[in-house]
């Protein structure tokens, strides 16, 4: 799943925020919403979309692949609109 894969590469580059949250706290959904229009403004909902048909294909593979640029840049931004919210 596509959120799968993003959290993953999150943590991988340490793209998380220094205090782990649960998906349902504010802070965490106001991230998801934040990555949402993000991906539709930019225009990338078929980016996301073969990330995840790629991922049903093979999940053993998705996992050493890396992000589009495009999608690894609204990663950021996300990360960075999470930490302003912290402080």
């Amino acid at each position: 799943d596509f959120l799968c894969q993003i959290e993953r590469y999150c943590r991988q580059c340490h793209l998380t925020t220094p205090i782990m949250f649960p998906p349902e706290h504010p802070v965490e959904e106001v991230g998801r919403l934040l990555l949402r229009c993000f991906l539709k403004h930019e225009d990338l909902g078929h980016v996301a979309l073969s990330l995840v048909h790629a991922g049903a294909l093979d999940t053993e593979q998705i996992k050493h692949r890396t992000l589009p640029k495009s999608v690894v840049d609204v990663c950021r931004v996300v990360y960075q609109a999470k930490c302003s919210l912290i402080k």
